[in-house]
């Protein structure tokens, strides 16, 4: 270390940056540090750095103390890291092999995983070369001192994407977020300055070595993320969709160009009539018992669900959707001013023939095809989320009142029930002198014939008993069935006829009254719920165009 305690010294006098990224002794290094755009790499790398050793130790704690083993998702999924699990079953080093990419997902996804490592090894290559040629370069012209860390950390994350499932999504994500770091810091030096009269590419002097970078980074953080497949992971491992839906392997691009669906497009025009089992499957998501299952203990009170608005029932299940749709707005928004802005920077610099114009006009010519294509594309992911939560909206709903539905015909049932047999304990218990020798007579004429009949209640061992008993007291004649039946009828209060028959009638609409309930629940009011499912553009859309419009002519 040299006198001044700055920085670590070669031995030919000069400083090498590398130690004095890593060892920024003074201070006034440190605030150059992180008073340096092209420290936000550095800072990425480390923020996800740490985030992926948390992750390590809490995955690491929870499968030591809850499953009693080192890597839950390994044993299910039959990985380990390497070439273990299923590939260790299989003979020869291309079986493998083989066996290991179709862990991944296919050749396509694997090959999109290689082309990923090789750009990144690549680019620290490049990288520690610069570093090398600027070896005697004092530290805040050598901007390679803040990108060879981020570049070699990137690709050990490559190489462990490339070798284990387990930790393949994290390990892509951080490489991810550490390439358009990098990505938008060399925009930032290099690209922009290019759009103005005396800008001049902060990092020339690297020469062709440059735009190779610039152009690896867009490979590799901008065109394999949109372009690469993505990997099938059914929601129930044992019984899994195959072939899956195309929306579930699709990549980026195709997702939001729709081009996945070009196949059953081709295939339809090629016919008179596309039978139903020549479409795609069902998307594992979108099958209602998946969404009732988790759902249902949000929405439905007897499984769980709080005792609040429906509303907010509905955003609670539907919260991933809706910050979709409100980042859609804004992109829609923001991209209808691009053109506007655009136009008018275009006549201005025809007005004043380019006289102290600071932005060249190809840049504001790029502008009036950013913005119809970035309102395109938020509008179509918009109205992409939009009608698909409404389908689950309506399923789920229609799910909810069935459900409750059938709890109110049991509820139905057991009343009607209980309500007869009150009716026949009435029967047993004779209010009247004439009552009671008509049910005797009549008890005693069933039981001297022998007929199993329903005209006395209770069993018909307690009525025959009964009506031996009491033909003994009373002597009776034994009239005929008709003349019994006239006593009866003569007998009985007419004004309990009409009550029960106003009751029958009362039931009836009654039930008439809860099927005409139902039915407008699953048909009208459902359908006035999910028309309000564009509320955003209300309170999110209208005030934001008004706030951008404010800010323009200010």
């Amino acid at each position: 270390m040299d006198s001044s305690g700055r920085g670590f010294m070669l031995q030919d006098g000069g400083t090498n940056p590398l130690y004095r990224l890593v060892f920024p002794v003074g201070k006034e290094e440190v605030w150059r540090l992180f008073n340096d755009i092209r420290a936000i790499p550095l800072a990425v790398a480390a923020i996800s750095f740490g985030i992926l050793a948390l992750h390590v130790l809490f995955r690491g704690i929870y499968s030591y103390y809850v499953n009693g083993k080192t890597d839950s998702r390994e044993t299910e999924d039959g990985d380990q890291d390497g070439f273990g699990g299923l590939a260790t079953r299989s003979e020869g080093l291309r079986g493998r092999l083989t066996a290991h990419i179709r862990i991944f997902g296919g050749y396509t996804i694997f090959g999109f995983m290689l082309a990923r490592l090789l750009g990144s090894v690549v680019l620290f290559y490049l990288s520690t070369v610069t570093l090398a040629q600027c070896e005697k370069v004092q530290f805040p012209e050598c901007p390679e001192a803040y990108f060879t860390i981020p570049y070699g950390y990137a690709t050990v994350l490559a190489f462990v994407s490339v070798i284990s499932k387990s930790w393949s999504t994290p390990a892509i994500a951080a490489n991810l977020l550490t390439f358009l770091s990098t990505l938008g810091v060399y925009a930032y030096r290099d690209l922009w300055p290019l759009a103005k009269y005396d800008g001049q590419p902060a990092d020339a002097a690297e020469g062709s070595v440059l735009w190779i970078k610039i152009a690896l980074l867009a490979f590799t953080a901008v065109f394999i993320p949109l372009f690469v497949p993505r990997r099938y992971i059914p929601l129930d491992p044992k019984n899994p969709t195959i072939p899956p839906n195309p929306e579930q392997t699709s990549s980026i691009f195709s997702t939001m160009t729709y081009t996945f669906l070009d196949p059953v497009i081709a295939m339809g025009s090629k016919v008179s009539h596309l039978p139903a089992d020549q479409l795609p499957p069902l998307n594992d998501r979108d099958g209602a018992k998946y969404h009732t299952g988790w759902a249902f203990k949000h929405l439905d009170v007897f499984s769980g669900a709080k005792r609040r608005s429906m509303f907010l029932r509905l955003m609670r299940v539907f919260r991933l959707e809706y910050s979709v749709l409100a980042l859609s707005i804004c992109g829609y928004s923001l991209g209808s001013f691009a053109s506007p802005i655009g136009i008018y920077q275009i006549l201005f610099f025809l007005e004043t023939r380019g006289a102290g114009a600071v932005i060249r006009p190809w840049f504001w010519i790029m502008w009036l095809v950013a913005g119809p294509m970035i309102q395109s594309f938020s509008f179509q992911w918009y109205i992409f989320i939009a009608t698909r939560t409404l389908v689950r909206t309506e399923v789920l709903l229609t799910q909810l009142v069935f459900e409750h539905s059938l709890r109110i015909r049991l509820k139905a049932e057991a009343a009607t029930d209980t309500k007869p047999t009150s009716t026949q304990g009435d029967a047993k218990l004779p209010r009247t002198e004439s009552e009671a020798s008509i049910v005797t007579t009549d008890t005693a004429s069933v039981s001297t014939s022998g007929d199993v009949s329903e005209v006395a209640s209770g069993s018909g061992r307690e009525s025959s008993r009964e009506g031996s008993e009491v033909s003994t007291v009373v002597p009776s004649q034994e009239p005929s069935d008709a003349s019994s039946q006239t006593t009866l009828k003569a007998s009985r209060n007419p004004k309990d006829n009409e009550v029960k028959a106003k009751q029958k009638e009362d039931t009836k609409k009654s039930d008439e009254n809860l099927i005409g309930k139902i039915n407008n629940l699953v048909t009208t009011d459902l359908n006035n719920i999910t028309s309000g499912r564009d509320f955003l553009m209300i309170i999110l859309y209208v005030p934001l165009q008004i706030t951008l419009c404010l800010k323009s002519w200010v």
